[in-house]
C-alpha cells in the first residue's frame, strides 16, 4: 500500500455531484471543547456552480446529546464508494435560497481523497510482538483535576484503519462514551502514533482486565490527520502482509 490515500481531485466534481445525485449516506465529524460528535446525514443536493451541499440534518451516531455545529465550524465528511472510502474537509455554511430551509449546508470541498476499505478490517500484531499503549482520558467531568490525568497501560489485540482493541487492567474509572488520547509504536524504533479516540465499547476479560474498544476520530477533518490516516493503513497492511507470509 504505497499510497494508502489517493487524490481524485481530478474526479472530485463527477464523484461529488453523483453521490448527491444518488443521496448517498455520509458521516460527519465536528470536534467540540476536548472530544467529538459524529453525526450521521445523508446528501440533499448541491449547486450549478459547485459552492455548496445541502445535507440532512444531522443526528448523532451514538447515544449522546446532539451539538450541532456553528456556521463556520470545521468539518470532517465520509461516505463509502463501492470498495472505497472517500473523506474530504469543508465548513458549515449558512443554507442557501436553493436548499430547504431545514437542510444542513456545507462549503463544496477543495480536495477529495479516498482509502480502500480494506484498511479497515481489523489485524493483530505480528505473532510474538507485543505492541504497548497509552490511552488517557481528555473529557473529564468537572470534579477531576485535569492536571492530574490518570494514565492506562495495556497491549494492542488488534487495529484497522478505524479504531483498536486494546487489553488492558484497572480500568474501573474509565467508561465508554469517553474521548481519549492514546499512544502506542506500531514497530520498533518508528516514531509513535498519537490519535484522538472515543472508547465505544468495555468488556470484562476477567482478573480485573477489559478489552477495550477505541474508535479513532477526527482524522478527515485536516490534513494532518489524512496523513496519520494513510500511516495507519500502512501499519495495517504491514499487519496483514506479515500474517499472510506465515
Amino acid at each position: 500500500m504505497k499510497q494508502a490515500i489517493k487524490s481524485v481531485d481530478q474526479r472530485k466534481d463527477e464523484i461529488l455531484a453523483d453521490a448527491v445525485l444518488r443521496e448517498l449516506e455520509i458521516t460527519i465529524t465536528h470536534r467540540i471543547t476536548d472530544s467529538w460528535r459524529t453525526y450521521r446525514a445523508s446528501f440533499v443536493a448541491c449547486d450549478e456552480g459547485k459552492q455548496f451541499i445541502c445535507t440532512t440534518k444531522p443526528k448523532p451516531k451514538q447515544d449522546v446529546p446532539a451539538v450541532i455545529p456553528p456556521i463556520g465550524a470545521a468539518l470532517g465528511v465520509t461516505f463509502r464508494l463501492g470498495h472505497k472510502k472517500c473523506m474530504f474537509s469543508t465548513t458549515r455554511e449558512p443554507v442557501p435560497l436553493e436548499c430547504d430551509q431545514n437542510s444542513f449546508a456545507i462549503a463544496w470541498p477543495d480536495h477529495l481523497q479516498h482509502l480502500q476499505r480494506r484498511a479497515y478490517k481489523r489485524v493483530s500484531p505480528p505473532a510474538g510482538v507485543v505492541v504497548s499503549v497509552q490511552f488517557w482520558r481528555v473529557s473529564l467531568p468537572a470534579s477531576e483535576d485535569r492536571k492530574k490525568r490518570e494514565v492506562y497501560y495495556g497491549e494492542l489485540e488488534d487495529i484497522s484503519a478505524g479504531g483498536m482493541r486494546v487489553d488492558a487492567a484497572h480500568t474501573a474509572a474509565i467508561d465508554a462514551g469517553q474521548s481519549c488520547e492514546c499512544l502506542f509504536v506500531p514497530r520498533p524504533g518508528e516514531a509513535p502514533i498519537i490519535l484522538d479516540a472515543i472508547l465505544r465499547y468495555k468488556e470484562d476479560a476477567g482478573h480485573d482486565r477489559a478489552s477495550l474498544g477505541f474508535q479513532f476520530v477526527g482524522l478527515e477533518t485536516s490534513f494532518e490527520g489524512r496523513e496519520m490516516l494513510a500511516r495507519l493503513a500502512r501499519v495495517v497492511s504491514d499487519y496483514q502482509n506479515h500474517r499472510n507470509r506465515r
